[in-house]
């Protein structure tokens, strides 16, 4: 499936978590720039998982076309300290995200299917709300940005994002994983889990 350069990730939250605190199974819409929908996203994990292990617990997450044919799979392994991901289409695994230690940084390495890395994403604690997709030279090639959206954002954990990634990027694997690790930097950064720990 060929991703597009540019993409909305929207999280849609259910009437029920806006009136209590309440946190549902994490769902997303992914559009085009002109706001079509390319795919929705949902998890699946454990009701137990969810609410015991919060951040660190391990769940999928599905990524549907409008025909509600899976298109790819994000799996999230349970963690003490650094969270791992794999992306699969199909049977077949694409890659790898894997968090690493930073200390000025927030910074996630992205690798292929044999754990070759293929590029880096690093946010910097100063500007948490931005994440720079770095290329094995160290060059920038896109951006994953969280964006506020107004009044709701205040009462829940709703998160909006931007996807950038530069047209000179062809290896769509590549893209597949860059646009998977929006998720891994909603789930790892801003989803609440009971307390304002960031971790």
């Amino acid at each position: 499936m060929q991703i597009p350069s540019q993409l909305k990730i929207k999280q849609k939250v259910e009437l029920l978590e806006m009136l209590i605190d309440f946190e549902a199974s994490n769902k997303y819409e992914i559009d085009y720039p002109d706001g079509q929908q390319f795919l929705f996203a949902f998890e699946k994990s454990a009701f137990w998982w969810k609410f015991i292990l919060t951040r660190q617990r391990a769940c999928e997450i599905f990524m549907v076309d409008q025909n509600k044919k899976e298109q790819f799979r994000l799996k999230r392994n349970f963690y003490f300290f650094f969270s791992s991901y794999e992306l699969y289409a199909g049977d077949e695994l694409i890659g790898k995200i894997k968090r690493n230690f930073g200390i000025l940084h927030t910074k996630y390495t992205i690798s292929d299917a044999e754990g070759n890395a293929l590029a880096t994403l690093e946010g910097p604690i100063w500007r948490p709300w931005t994440f720079n997709i770095k290329g094995l030279d160290g060059q920038k090639i896109g951006l994953i940005g969280k964006k506020l959206s107004g009044l709701k954002e205040l009462f829940t954990d709703s998160d909006n994002f931007s996807f950038d990634i530069d047209d000179s990027v062809q290896d769509e694997n590549l893209r597949a994983l860059v646009l998977a690790a929006t998720f891994a930097v909603d789930y790892d950064n801003f989803e609440r889990s009971g307390s304002t720990d960031m971790s």
